[in-house]
């Protein structure tokens, strides 16, 4: 418990750090400033990697060899310090809109961490210590803003978290019904929380992700719990909308469920070679483009299938009537300049 809760004055004090970056002048890449991430191990890019392997320590990752059954859940990241055998969603996003995907851990904007839920904070017995939540993560965020300053309002914000609170309850064989109404309730609480308390310090550019369906994963297809799973993930998911109806178009919704349906039920149509086991270990015979990593967690190729929707979402393809007004705009602009050489 100790350790615990140094790391969680360690992580504190580095969202300092980040404040600075947030602030620093510089020109804008892309249509965003900023990738600013709340979310637990799909997101953490690198940030439980930080807290527990810092320089000049030796880094003790799951190796690609540890997974051997679809029942193997990765404690300790992979060598790249992330949950996946290369770049997760939130670093190929980043990449792709000229922004970071640091770790906040080393004074980036990514806050998420392996094994966060988006309330409870509670030990990690793989990792042995406790993954700050997800509205820890959003405190630490607001305590990063200069007194009196907004956040940044062209920054993207992305909140993503939920499905530890489903893995605990579906672990737990004293889980209820009524355990299970009541996590949903508390679930959408905590994330509209989050997006409110976004809102209040300026954020105009929100995605919040629904929870995955957890019916999918290769862990619960190996325990014969994929209908249940799927079950909670839906009750999830509701509780959620619900939560947000009337949030306004400055929140959008990203169908995580829908698209691990997707990749699951049709997987040529995604190039994906596998949709059903764990498929870190080579000698498991999965292809060359599974989805699955570990028992739960995407591969890489699976995270680049989720940052490319995730992509089309933040980043809609303008209307036909929007490329007419930049064509005419464009045609306007070359008038003028063939007139300026004309004189």
């Amino acid at each position: 418990m100790k350790k615990s809760v140094s790391i969680r004055r360690w992580f504190s004090a580095t969202s300092v750090l980040a404040g600075a970056l947030f602030f620093a002048p510089g020109a804008q890449a892309g249509p965003f400033s900023d990738l600013i991430v709340f979310g637990d191990s799909i997101s953490d890019s690198g940030n439980v990697a930080a807290f527990l392997f810092p320089p000049p320590l030796s880094f003790s990752a799951t190796l690609n060899s540890d997974i051997t059954n679809n029942f193997f859940i990765a404690g300790p990241p992979s060598a790249q310090g992330v949950y996946s055998n290369g770049p997760v969603w939130s670093q190929q996003v980043a990449a792709k809109l000229g922004v970071s995907a640091l770790p906040s851990a080393l004074g980036g904007s990514n806050f998420a961490v392996g094994g966060a839920e988006t309330r409870q904070e509670i030990v990690d017995p793989a990792i042995g210590v406790a993954s700050p939540s997800l509205l820890s993560q959003a405190n630490f965020f607001f305590a990063s803003l200069p007194p009196g300053v907004s956040a940044p309002s062209q920054a993207l914000y992305v909140v993503q978290g939920g499905a530890n609170n489903i893995i605990r309850l579906l672990l737990d064989p004293s889980t209820t019904a009524t355990d299970i109404a009541n996590e949903a309730i508390a679930y959408a609480e905590d994330i509209v929380g989050i997006v409110d308390g976004l809102k209040s310090v300026g954020a105009q550019h929100i995605i919040v992700w629904n929870v995955p369906d957890a019916g999918v994963v290769p862990f619960a297809i190996a325990s014969g719990a994929s209908a249940a799973a799927t079950e909670v993930s839906f009750g999830f998911n509701l509780a959620l909308a619900q939560g947000l109806a009337g949030e306004g178009p400055d929140v959008k919704i990203f169908d995580t469920f829908g698209a691990f349906d997707d990749f699951a039920s049709d997987p040529a149509k995604y190039g994906l070679t596998n949709v059903a086991d764990a498929c870190g270990n080579d000698a498991l015979g999965c292809g060359s483009n599974p989805l699955f990593w570990d028992g739960i967690h995407p591969s890489t190729f699976g995270h680049e299938l989720l940052a490319d929707r995730f992509l089309a979402l933040a980043m809609p393809v303008p209307e036909p009537e929007t490329y007419a007004l930049m064509l005419a705009g464009l045609a306007m602009v070359g008038v003028a300049a063939r007139r300026r050489k004309a004189a």
